[in-house]
């Protein structure tokens, strides 16, 4: 298991910095359609490449060898010799299902070229039917079967118990990411719900719990020590003047996972996508949002612009930079509004000392509506390393006139 797992971690960690142009989807036509996330690779062999390539221009091919040739490395670390498809597209798979034995629902997708060659990689390799059984150099057992043109990977057999027939589908905006960018992350809100939506309610109520435990723990006195072999003295109750602060606190934590909910009930899909250019690593996200939603609604207020988002910046070399416009202004403002509507509430029902949430919230509303742009920049030191701050940043926000 521990082969596949470094086989895993280390085509996820090339993904990160991958750069290929796009040749076809064939891979999602093996991804279940009840998939919760899809992690997909564009070609093997230019991801390799292009890693290589930004590693040796950054100088960190210099003390990580492995990084002037991952994939060779890849193949060397898993003794793979034969069958691998090194211009195939590759994926990763979070099934919708629970934890069997500590091992996770996934499912690595590994182009192949011939797999019974592939198979072939592992010595100690048993077939059973369609599956087949290898340990390689770690104790826990790893299966795999042949989809297609890929060898699908895992930990739990019964993930490999029959081929997919509801092919997962990725429409819209999102669709093209995944067609167009090197690596991209999809998560499966419309063919998980039944799943996430459950694990959100249930976090949430864990967390309130532990965070409301906590909080009434610093609200409370001290307790006093008792005398030796005495038992010790009881805990004080919180003292009121902080705990008339815990509806207003408890609206504003839970606020999250309501969002989060609304995210997941709301959207089909949505996309995290990285490039990598010869200016740096470009990454995206998107979102499709089911028509006539709520999120929908609110996001059709935005505009999107065809403006620089780094206006502002000084001519420089940066590590990252980052940037944004609303083109709604108060689009952005109604939405932060929206955010803190429930803790708002609570904080207006406590008068007088409810009012320095009720100012910052409104000054924040202000500040946003006023706000056109922003973008933000972190500066390449130029002096020696002890002489000079590593952490150099710079940001810029525009205001309308």
């Amino acid at each position: 298991m521990k082969r596949f797992a470094k086989f895993a971690s280390a085509c996820v960690a090339a993904a990160a910095f991958a750069f290929a142009p796009y040749a076809g989807a064939q891979v999602l036509q093996q991804v279940p359609s009840d998939a919760v996330v899809v992690i997909k690779i564009n070609k093997l062999k230019p991801v390799s490449d292009r890693i290589a390539a930004f590693a040796q221009k950054l100088g960190i091919a210099a003390f990580q060898p492995a990084l002037n040739d991952p994939l060779g490395a890849l193949k060397a670390k898993g003794k793979i010799t034969a069958g691998l498809d090194e211009n195939g597209e590759a994926a990763f798979v979070i099934m919708n299902g629970p934890k069997q034995k500590g091992q996770p629902p996934l499912i690595a997708l590994v182009p192949v070229t011939d797999y019974k060659a592939f198979v072939g990689n592992f010595a100690d390799a048993k077939t059973t039917g369609e599956v087949t059984t290898f340990t390689g150099d770690g104790k826990q057992p790893a299966y795999v079967a042949n989809w297609g043109k890929y060898a699908a990977v895992t930990g739990q057999p019964d993930l490999l118990s029959k081929k997919p027939t509801a092919m997962f589908q990725a429409a819209g905006l999102t669709g093209k990411e995944l067609a167009e960018k090197d690596i991209v992350a999809y998560f499966n809100f419309k063919g998980s719900r039944d799943k996430m939506l459950p694990e959100i309610k249930k976090a949430k109520e864990g967390f309130m719990r532990d965070f409301e435990s906590n909080y009434k723990k610093q609200a409370s006195p001290p307790r006093r020590a008792g005398q030796a072999g005495a038992a010790p003295a009881p805990a004080a109750a919180p003292d009121p003047a902080a705990m008339k602060y815990m509806p207003v606190v408890r609206s504003l934590m839970g606020r999250f996972f309501d969002v989060a909910e609304q995210v997941v009930n709301d959207a089909d899909g949505a996309t995290w996508g990285i490039s990598i250019t010869d200016e740096g690593i470009k990454s995206t996200g998107l979102a499709d949002f089911t028509a006539g939603s709520q999120s929908a609604k609110t996001v059709a207020e935005f505009k999107g612009t065809n403006e620089p988002l780094l206006a502002g910046l000084p001519a420089s070399k940066y590590l990252f930079t980052a940037g944004a416009k609303s083109g709604n202004s108060a689009a952005t403002a109604k939405l932060v509004d929206l955010f803190f509507a429930p803790a708002h509430q609570q904080a207006v029902a406590l008068g007088a000392d409810g009012k320095a949430l009720t100012d910052y919230v409104a000054a924040l509303k202000q500040y946003i509506a006023a706000s056109n742009s922003f973008s933000a920049g972190m500066l390449v030191p130029k002096g020696q390393l002890g002489q000079e701050a590593i952490f150099q940043m710079i940001k810029s926000r525009r205001f309308a006139a």
